[in-house]
């Protein structure tokens, strides 16, 4: 598989988190932006300086059962959109733009279970984000974030599959 540069977003209200792949199973950077007054500023920089070729953010999803404020929701949809549009213009070329629902990337999991499994998958990750986020609280956004874009790579690695055995 080429090397292909996947840009991950987990958006938020508060912080938004990324990581960046290079089609490898450990993250090459990844990062926290806390200053949301900033945010397009910020991902305009990222995506200018880590150039990606797909881009990958998890876009809100009101689900029937989920005990989310709908207007939380609203406020995060936002964050998505700022935050896609601020990529989209940095990187006009991108291969691919994807944005996927929480459900499709990480399924019903609670979150320390599936931050637990990340952990097994992506040993690497857990040093980098120790040493990148010094404040604990934050670190489940960057756990997200690097979440996304394994499932990004996963979907990768099973297109290429297909294609070799057509």
């Amino acid at each position: 598989m080429e090397r292909v540069r996947t840009l991950s977003v987990d958006p938020g209200v508060h912080h938004a988190a990324w990581s960046l792949f290079t089609s490898t199973l450990a993250p090459q950077q990844l990062g926290l932006v806390k200053d949301q007054n900033r945010i397009a500023e910020r991902f305009y920089e990222i995506a200018l300086l880590t150039k990606p070729d797909l881009f990958i953010i998890e876009i809100p999803f009101i689900y029937p059962d989920s005990p989310v404020d709908a207007n939380d929701i609203a406020d995060l949809a936002l964050s998505a959109g700022v935050i896609e549009g601020a990529v989209r213009a940095a990187r006009p070329a991108l291969w691919l733009a994807a944005r996927v629902r929480p459900r499709e990337w990480k399924g019903t999991l609670p979150k320390h279970i599936h931050h637990g499994r990340l952990r097994t998958r992506c040993p690497l990750a857990k040093a980098m984000i120790e040493n990148a986020i010094p404040n604990k609280s934050e670190r489940h956004h960057v756990w997200d974030a690097v979440g996304i874009g394994l499932y990004a790579i996963d979907k990768l690695f099973a297109l290429e599959r297909n294609d070799t055995n057509d």
